[in-house]
């Protein structure tokens, strides 16, 4: 399916990453135009799947144990790559 995207922090293969900002929205697929109305607050911790077009795709399980997994621009989590 996804390979997991290797980290190089010790903290982020323990405790996944975290949102960098206050409201991050997520979307369908890796394309600013898919945008749905489920977002993340800061905070919020995250196992990022795979990478596209600068959208990381994630999987969230929320407070009631439901698994989510959809795509997340890298700027909600400061880690976009360079091309």
């Amino acid at each position: 399916m996804y390979k997991p995207i290797s980290v190089d922090s010790i903290y982020s293969r323990k405790y996944g990453f975290k949102l960098t900002v206050d409201k991050g929205y997520l979307y369908d697929s890796p394309n600013l135009s898919d945008k749905t109305r489920i977002y993340l607050v800061r905070g919020d911790q995250i196992k990022l799947l795979s990478y596209k077009n600068n959208f990381y795709k994630i999987e969230y399980t929320s407070k009631e144990n439901k698994i989510i997994k959809k795509w997340l621009h890298c700027s909600a989590i400061d880690a976009c790559i360079s091309d």
